[in-house]
């Protein structure tokens, strides 16, 4: 038991978040240890199981799903957070997760940008956290490179592939973390852009030709 990763899923009635408590249920490495919905889950007293809301999960997640509050995640003991909720809700449950010294992972678009301005523009609402932004760490292929264990994000399969290969592999974790370093020292936006731009000259020149 103390070989598995306690965790913690918030926003586990919606899509991904069902998906994910499937995935981690079964995986060898993880232990679910709790589950919760929005703030106003069960202000009418009423308790439901994650096998209530989904039949599928009856006897692999029969977990209840309480209202998510920073002190009762915290009181799970979590190893980690994965918060599977709207961006508005990561951005203020984060930050006292943070704050705990939960290791915090956010399905959201909350901590995409690194601008605090930008994201009434993108996503509707004010950034209250912008020094978290500068520290939020968002996976993309350009930057990531073999620092990163790269999915499909419309595959399921490919998805919960990726998450039991971080998760049993040690090695692995450690190789991510360190090339992930040295790859964010190396990148650049610009260069990222002329290297995009010089690919696409090249498809257009070889279609010109062809």
């Amino acid at each position: 038991m103390g070989d598995r990763l306690r965790i913690v899923i918030v926003g586990a009635p919606g899509y991904t978040g069902a998906e994910l408590s499937a995935m981690l249920a079964v995986h060898p490495g993880a232990e679910i240890v709790g589950l919760f919905g929005s703030e106003r889950r069960g202000a009418d007293g009423k308790t439901e199981l994650m096998s209530d809301l989904f039949p599928r999960l009856a006897g692999v997640v029969d977990l209840p799903v309480r209202a998510a509050d920073a002190a009762a995640i915290l009181a799970c003991e979590p190893d980690a957070v994965f918060l599977a909720t709207p961006h508005e809700a990561s951005e203020q449950l984060a930050p006292k997760l943070l704050a705990a010294g939960t290791v915090v992972l956010d399905l959201s678009a909350a901590f995409r940008l690194k601008e605090a301005a930008a994201y009434p523009k993108h996503y509707g609402f004010e950034h209250t956290h912008a020094p978290l932004l500068a520290s939020a760490v968002y996976g993309l292929p350009e930057v990531a490179g073999d620092a990163a264990v790269l999915v499909d994000p419309y595959s399921i399969a490919d998805i919960k592939m990726g998450i039991e290969r971080v998760l049993s592999d040690e090695a692995l974790r450690l190789r991510c973390s360190e090339q992930g370093l040295e790859r964010a020292a190396e990148f650049s936006w610009d260069r990222s852009a002329e290297e995009l731009y010089a690919h696409i000259q090249e498809l257009a020149e070889k279609n010109l030709h062809s």
